[in-house]
């Protein structure tokens, strides 16, 4: 036995990081181990083991400080662990371990394996010390990769709220939560009477509790009693239940609403509503409201921005008093709450007004949304053509297509030809320059410039003419398509799409939006324009030509359209339009909207999905 240990006086520590099941068996583990050395060893302990369940990633443990302070006040003079970096995983407790070594307080660190003398307090233990940090951080990265893979798929970490499962049968870190069957349906049922405004939040515990036998999930050390009244409150204002959840974004302390994959318990609406009872009880979800059409309309008095505004009222079910519920709880002539009312009126509307921040007088009144809508609808029905028509249309595009192949096959040999031509004469200039028998009397080098410059813009204009012929002609012919598929479904769309196809379809149709006298005013593109006269001429010459009892075919509709020749007209002067704009470039709202694919295709595929599949354009074909 050396002279060391029989000098010192030794704690034991040992730590393990969390509760977690996985390390339950980690301190009795230590001590049977440090027990072992001591008797081995003949060591002296000076009281009873000091044992922390904690991690050490950062400093604060209290149990490890009282065993340090003990140290500095003299009751020992070593310590005893299973390894060094069970007394410190952070710089600052070991920079503390290491001062108290190296200055001799702490006459030695004993572990099975090692022991670590004052004179050991530099290179050595700063390796260790290097390690066990390391060790730290390198599993920190790996957390934090492992919750944003988690909240990129959707995925809440950490342990699933009331009414949820952890996936315990998933491979690790891709485990996403399960609906519980058993809790599921019973927390939704607290969801309705809560959102019935007849039951507090403490009724609701109570019903659920002795009338429904609803208790927490029952673990080897806890769980299996009903949810206390606090634990309805997080229910009742968690952003989950209807689909996102908060989480602090990781590396950072800012928290982020995420959109979540699982399972939602109830809608949007039915959370925003329960906020409105619960008033400030907990925190609930920022409110983001979008109103389609700002933005994009003028007051037609003053000129000012139109915007928008929400109103949620209630109509009290005792004195029929109408209030707002957006900043009261109760009616603020009987004072009778919202949730004790018995079945009070509930009225939400928005409406569009003028900013009024001109600094002109003005007296335009607020237009109600439903009403705007109506009015774009209005607007829209002016150019709505029938799907039959449409089909015709595109047929004919397509007839005048291939009746034209030979003429563009023979401009584009004619352009080539010219562009040969060009460059030979190049060339020949090329070689009067270079050739040293040139005769500069009969013409000037400045001649010769002026020339090839000619003959070389000459050939990029031609060169080009080549290039955008056959891309330039397919483009016209799909703008052309989509501008019928426009007019045969653009009501459809808007009454069906969400609130960001409608502000795209208004942004199209036209533009200097204005409103007077709650009316709208819109200048219409001239391709809307000319949907709307062919519509309104539509309907008295076109139906004694549309077939009773079986579909039109290909010929049939080809002969059709030569009988209407106005029709015809029509459709060549939206073809001349379009060709216009795309060789000007000129700026086209409609144009725009209709030359960007995805957003094209998104209402298209909407149409198919809510009308069975019908697609005008594979029909036409």
């Amino acid at each position: 036995m050396s002279d060391a240990a029989e000098q010192s006086t030794f704690f034991i520590y040992c730590r393990k990081s969390s509760e977690d099941d996985r390390q339950a068996s980690s301190i009795g583990d230590q001590l049977r181990e440090l027990q072992q050395l001591v008797e081995r060893e003949g060591l002296v302990v000076a009281a009873e083991p000091f044992t922390e369940e904690k991690s050490a990633k950062g400093p604060g443990r209290p149990i490890f400080h009282t065993m340090l302070a003990g140290i500095e006040g003299g009751e020992a003079d070593a310590l005893l662990c299973w390894d060094i970096d069970r007394l410190y995983r952070n710089p600052v407790d070991e920079g503390r371990v290491r001062w108290l070594l190296q200055r001799g307080i702490i006459r030695e660190i004993r572990t099975p394996f090692r022991t670590y003398h004052p004179h050991d307090a530099g290179l050595l233990m700063g390796v260790e010390g290097g390690r066990a940090t390391d060790h730290i951080i390198t599993l920190r990265k790996g957390v934090l990769r492992g919750f944003r893979g988690k909240l990129e798929r959707g995925e809440r970490p950490g342990l699933a709220p009331p009414g949820y499962l952890n996936d315990r049968t998933g491979e690790p870190g891709n485990r996403p939560l399960l609906s519980d069957p058993e809790r599921f349906p019973l927390i939704r049922r607290a969801w309705d009477l809560m959102l019935t405004s007849r039951h507090s939040i403490r009724d609701i515990q109570r019903i659920a509790a002795e009338e429904w036998g609803l208790r927490s999930r029952k673990t080897r050390r806890q769980g299996g009693k009903p949810y206390a009244t606090s634990t309805w409150y997080r229910i009742f204002t968690d952003p989950f239940y209807y689909g996102s959840f908060w989480w602090k974004t990781p590396g950072t302390n800012r928290r982020k609403l995420y959109q979540g994959s699982h399972q939602p318990m109830i809608t949007q609406r039915e959370f925003d509503w329960v906020q409105e009872l619960i008033r400030g009880n907990g925190k609930p979800r920022p409110r983001k409201r979008y109103f389609p059409f700002t933005g994009l309309i003028r007051c037609g008095e003053c000129g000012g921005m139109i915007t928008a505004e929400e109103k949620r009222q209630v109509i009290c079910s005792a004195c029929k008093h109408k209030f707002s519920s957006l900043n009261r709880d109760a009616c603020p002539k009987c004072a009778l709450t919202i949730h004790a009312m018995t079945s009070p009126t509930r009225l939400h509307y928005v409406y569009y007004r003028c900013t009024k921040r001109k600094r002109q007088p003005c007296s335009q009144r607020f237009v109600r949304a439903d009403d705007l809508e109506g009015q774009i609808d209005a607007v829209l029905a002016t150019c709505e053509i029938s799907q039959e028509f449409a089909r015709l249309a595109i047929r004919a595009l397509r007839e005048d297509d291939r009746t034209d192949h030979t003429a563009r096959e023979q401009q584009a040999a004619s352009l080539k030809k010219r562009r040969d031509r060009l460059r030979r004469q190049i060339e020949h200039i090329n070689r009067l320059v270079l050739s040293p028998d040139t005769d500069w009397s009969l013409i000037s080098q400045e001649e010769v410039r002026e020339e090839k410059e000619r003959l070389v813009s000459d050939l990029k204009q031609t060169e080009g003419q080549i290039a955008d012929g056959q891309k330039h002609h397919e483009v016209v012919t799909e703008l052309t398509e989509r501008t019928f598929l426009f007019g045969a479904f653009v009501r459809f769309w808007f009454h069906e799409g969400g609130s960001e196809q409608k502000r795209e379809i208004l942004h199209a149709i036209g533009s200097n939006l204005k409103i007077t006298d709650q009316k709208l005013h819109i200048d219409v593109e001239k391709p809307i324009r000319i949907l709307s006269e062919i519509s309104s001429r539509l309907t008295e010459q076109f139906d004694r030509f549309e077939p009773e009892k079986k579909p039109i075919n290909k010929k049939e509709s080809l002969a059709l359209l030569a009988e209407i020749p106005w029709l015809q007209r029509g459709m060549n002067d939206v073809r001349t339009y379009w060709r216009e704009i795309v060789v000007s470039s000129r700026s086209s709202l409609l144009r725009a909207f209709l030359q960007e694919p995805e957003k094209f295709e998104r209402f298209v595929k909407t149409l198919r999905v809510r009308r069975g599949g019908t697609d005008v354009r594979r029909n036409a074909a």
